[in-house]
């Protein structure tokens, strides 16, 4: 095939004229994702070209949907991992604030053991009559 002509999707060779590659560069123009009405009274006219078009319609559809899924599913798991960082938080806290009250309470028994000695052992010496 010569430089101006291209295959089909039907396999007709198709020409691409002056007036389509026209500011191109010599390419033939592209039709932009969103189509003209002309464009889309075309494919209408040619059934496999609008079989086409819906099943890249429907194509976009689905990946827009998966993007949006995607999208939640990330924030869904961001918001998971800041509640765990949280709790983790607190149950670190927790943990210092329970070894804070084992010290504490070791020292008040020690302090509690220490005065029951001194009431045991001297607790009659100073007072009788």
């Amino acid at each position: 095939m010569a430089d101006t002509e291209s295959s089909s999707s039907n396999g007709a060779p198709s020409v691409a004229t002056p007036a389509a590659s026209a500011g191109t560069g010599g390419m033939p123009a592209r039709t932009p994702p969103n189509r003209s009405a002309a464009a889309s009274a075309s494919a209408s006219a040619n059934p496999s070209m609008a079989k086409a078009q819906a099943q890249m319609q429907k194509l976009r559809d689905a990946n827009a949907k998966y993007k949006n899924l995607l999208k939640m599913a990330k924030e869904r798991i961001q918001a998971q991992e800041e509640e765990l960082d949280k709790l983790r938080a607190e149950t670190r806290k927790g943990r210092e604030d329970l070894a804070m009250e084992k010290v504490r309470n070791a020292e008040l028994k020690a302090e509690n053991d220490v005065m029951m000695d001194n009431v045991g052992s001297g607790g009659g010496a100073g007072g009788g009559t």
